[in-house]
């Protein structure tokens, strides 16, 4: 009966799609079966719309009844059942049969009743244990009444997940079903003692001929009831390629691995591995007494052993300049060969081909020197960085070589420990003041210049000895010319012998270092002076005033610039006199510039004082 198959009636809905630009009436049937209901069912539709139905008239609102026929196949459904799931036998104990293994088997449904079911053996995976899997059983099946038959092979021991189908004879094809698993343990346990080890040890080469050997402990143990057993020793044998050991592995009786691998060696051996046993009793002595159960000494089944030495990926190796330096304000530097004799890490084979990089980690403390571009070094071992505008003193630098090798754990790509160097900026000297600042064109007399970083072990890295004239490679030019018998007295001060000149000129001192010569100058540090005057400026008010010239060494440059050479005083000049290196000015005056002055001052052109 319909009511059978569909519980509620289908439902029809009508929606409009509009296709091509034009509205269509479309409709939808929805249903729902009943759980393993089939058959055939015949639905009837009409369709009315809302216009008259008065037949006498002519009209019509209701379609001519459409038939839809619904065919339910029915679906083959897989049998099932329950088993028991813990299983436990002994070695070569024969036939076993277990009876009510298999209980509460059900066909996949009512309807399936009369269908055949069996029972088949799907697979075995092995939990624990030395022995495989495959071909565990000689003999295995499940009787119609349930009961389990099966024999394990001989010398089998551990634990087992066994899979064993159910199936009936009805159809397999999607959406059919007829086959479902059930998956129990089974565990073995063995007549004498067995080795539990893993079957593959893979290890990495060693490279120095004095490396120890490596030991893993707990690498054996013992399967099943190691209760049972004393051990007496572990014999490995039949090492199929003893060249890549310095000495044959072996194996203590508590289990732990020793191997020494041949140096740079690579390659795969493998051996047998057999466990020794003593007599053992479950209490007493060894003669067994009344009522213990005591177990024969003997030997294990062999246990198949391959160790893999793989080639140990080195960390590479470098040279670099043990001295690292560049002077303040010098721009981009390019450093060629500052990474020389760069190896990936060994001459072997495996390595020849790998390419090394380098990375420069910088220390951030404040006292450090910073950069404008970060050091940088490239795969030929070029450095190149610039410091910042202005800045001196020390960096840190952290240099790393990577070589694209393995990253194993036991293996590396990059050196192990990184290598510091530090890298010294050297200032560049700074003047401050000449004293004297005039002097006459023809030169002679000593010029003494203040400033900083002319020679101490800071601002030329070394010390020179027990006094600062030690320093060599430092010398004055005073506009061009060389200041003679430049000595100097400390890191802030250079006397000299002044050479002659005209008009102003500036002041350098200079430190040569090779690469690393440097300057620093004072523009208009000096003035080599051909007269002097004074007298009462007129503009812009009536006060005194005193100079020197020319400014230059044009013949021109006669008449000296208020602004950039003279000093005001508050009433006229009346007498000039020029005298190793200082003017002396008197006059009606009183102060000089910001300055008390008496009628009577020095001035050394750039600052006065009263005598």
């Amino acid at each position: 009966p319909p009511g059978d198959v569909f519980p509620p009636p289908p439902v029809f809905a009508l929606h409009e799609e509009v296709i091509d630009g034009w509205p269509i009436l479309m409709g939808t049937m929805r249903f729902a079966i009943a759980p393993l209901a089939s058959g055939v069912v015949t639905v009837g539709l009409t369709l009315q719309d809302n216009g008259q139905s008065e037949v006498s008239q002519g009209h019509r609102n209701t379609s001519t009844n459409a038939n839809i026929t619904i065919e339910v196949m029915r679906r083959n459904r897989p049998p099932a059942f329950s088993a028991l799931m813990n299983l436990t036998t002994a070695e070569s104990a024969g036939e076993q049969v277990v009876e009510g293994f298999a209980v509460d088997v059900t066909p996949g449904s009512r309807f399936e009743a009369s269908q055949n079911i069996s029972f088949s053996l799907a697979g075995v995976a092995a939990e624990s244990g030395m022995h495989p899997a495959s071909g565990l059983f000689s003999a295995f099946g499940i009787r119609p009444d349930g009961a389990l038959v099966y024999s394990v092979a001989p010398e089998r021991a551990g634990d087992f997940h066994v899979k064993v189908d159910i199936e009936d004879d009805g159809p397999s094809a999607p959406p059919n079903s007829n086959r479902s698993s059930t998956t129990f343990s089974l565990s073995i346990t063995p007549a004498s003692a067995d080795i539990t080890a893993p079957p593959l040890l893979s290890i990495f080469q060693t490279l120095s001929p004095d490396a120890p050997p490596l030991t893993f402990p707990n690498f054996f143990t013992i399967s099943g009831a190691s209760q049972r057993f004393n051990v007496t020793a572990y014999i490995v044998s039949d090492i199929s390629n003893p060249a890549l050991f310095a000495s044959p592995p072996t194996a203590s009786p508590s289990g732990a691995l020793r191997v020494h691998p041949a140096p740079r060696a690579t390659g795969n051996a493998s051996m047998l591995v057999r466990l020794i046993t003593s007599p053992h009793c479950d209490s007493g002595d060894a003669a067994g007494p009344a009522g213990g159960e005591c177990t024969a000494a003997g030997a294990s089944l062999p246990h198949r052993l391959t160790i893999v030495v793989r080639p140990t990926n080195a960390p590479p190796r470098f040279g670099l300049q043990p001295f690292l330096a560049a002077v303040e304000g010098a721009g981009s530097q390019e450093i060629t060969g500052f990474i020389h004799s760069i190896n990936p890490g060994s001459d072997l084979p495996h390595e020849a081909g790998q390419t090394v990089r380098f990375t420069i980690t910088l220390d951030e403390s404040p006292d450090f020197v910073s950069f404008a571009e970060p050091p940088r070094i490239d795969m030929e071992g070029t450095l190149r960085f610039m410091v910042k505008p202005g800045q001196h003193g020390v960096a840190s630098l952290a240099v790393v070589g990577e070589d694209d090798g393995g990253r194993d754990p036991l293996s590396f790509n990059a050196s192990s420990v990184p290598v510091h160097i530090l890298l010294k900026v050297f200032p560049n000297p700074v003047i401050t003041s000449v004293v004297p600042r005039v002097g006459p064109a023809a030169g002679g007399g000593r010029i003494t210049i203040h400033g900083a970083y002319f020679g101490s072990k800071y601002s030329r890295g070394f010390s020179a000895g027990s006094s600062p004239k030690d320093y060599v490679g430092l010398s004055v030019l005073v506009g061009g010319g060389a200041c003679g018998r430049a000595e100097l007295v400390s890191d802030s001060e250079v006397v000299c012998d002044l050479p002659q000149g005209i008009g102003a000129s500036a002041v350098s001192v200079n430190i040569s270092d090779g690469a690393l010569s440097r300057s620093g100058a004072l523009l208009e540090g000096f003035h080599h002076n051909l007269f002097y005057l004074g007298g009462t400026l007129v503009q812009p008010r009536s006060q005194g005033y005193v100079a020197f010239g020319p400014l230059a060494a044009s013949a021109g440059s006669i008449v000296p610039s208020v602004d950039s050479a003279g000093i005001l005083l508050t009433k006229t000049v009346r007498a000039i006199q020029a005298l190793h290196g200082t003017v002396y000015v008197g006059g009606d005056f009183t102060s000089a510039g910001d300055g008390d002055a008496s009628n009577i001052l020095a001035w050394d052109g750039a600052a006065s004082s009263k005598l």
